[in-house]
């Protein structure tokens, strides 16, 4: 079990949450849909991997291990199966990897 990995998913997980604050093709986006980097405080939406850089640096927790884990339970790439999936899809995958974190 890794509780540090786990907080992270699961901020990020949360971060992404409702359909409106994710999406595609840009690691995060503000409020005009402008290509934004995921720490700047005029972020409204991230993708899978803007929302881990997100949740990892708020948490002052190295987030490596937590996308090794997306990773493995996307198995392949995060940034590819962000832009190729839905919504619902990549929050199952943040579950499953949260799962990992947790030891399941």
């Amino acid at each position: 079990m890794n509780k540090d990995a786990a907080k992270v998913l699961r901020a990020a997980r949360k971060l992404i949450e409702q359909p409106e604050a994710w999406t595609k093709e840009y690691i995060a986006q503000d409020a005009h849909d402008n290509w934004i980097s995921p720490l700047d405080k005029r972020a409204v939406c991230w993708c899978a991997l803007g929302a881990l850089e997100r949740a990892s640096h708020r948490l002052g927790i190295s987030g490596d291990l937590a996308c090794g884990l997306l990773g493995r339970a996307i198995r392949g790439s995060i940034a590819d199966y962000n832009d190729t999936h839905t919504h619902k899809q990549v929050i199952g995958r943040f579950d499953r990897a949260i799962a990992l974190a947790e030891g399941g």
